[in-house]
């Protein structure tokens, strides 16, 4: 058995089957994870889902397409997938996505610091306000009290 980043890899899991059964979840013709244990295909299952069960071996191994194309290039017939612009693309994608997903992270916190100190504003307004209406309140009652007088 060969290796994928530390998981042992079945010898029918190359980097084409890799590639043709991930391209076939990315077009809803399924969900499909690899089973690196015993080599069996699991459906049902999301493209970055890592350590299920197998139905087949009962090992902890199936992984999702995604996983497994992140690693591809430790396998040793990757080889076999150089000049597949499919690839490339693919991977240029990943990348991408990941930058997407760091610089939407980002957008997000900044907002939600945005939120909070906007929250800690109208936390001190609302203070504010108590405040007055209590003095006012207590300016009532003495008014009231200095005209029964």
């Amino acid at each position: 058995m060969r290796n994928i980043v530390g998981w042992p890899v079945h010898k029918s899991i190359t980097a084409g089957r890799i590639l043709a059964t991930h391209e076939d979840n990315e077009i809803g013709m399924g969900s499909t994870a690899l089973c690196t244990t015993c080599g069996a295909e699991q459906s049902g299952l999301e493209t970055d889902c890592e350590n299920v069960i197998c139905e087949g071996c009962g090992n902890p191994t199936v992984q999702g397409t995604l996983n497994l194309l992140v690693a591809v290039d430790d396998l040793s017939e990757a080889n076999e997938l150089e000049g597949k612009p499919e690839l490339a693309e693919l991977r240029d994608c990943l990348q991408s996505l990941e930058g997407v997903n760091r610089k939407t992270l980002q957008a997000f916190e900044r907002e939600i610091e945005d939120i909070c100190e906007q929250l800690r504003a109208i936390q001190a307004w609302a203070g504010r306000v108590a405040c007055d209406r209590e003095r006012l309140e207590e300016s009532q009652v003495q008014s009231r009290l200095e005209l029964l007088q």
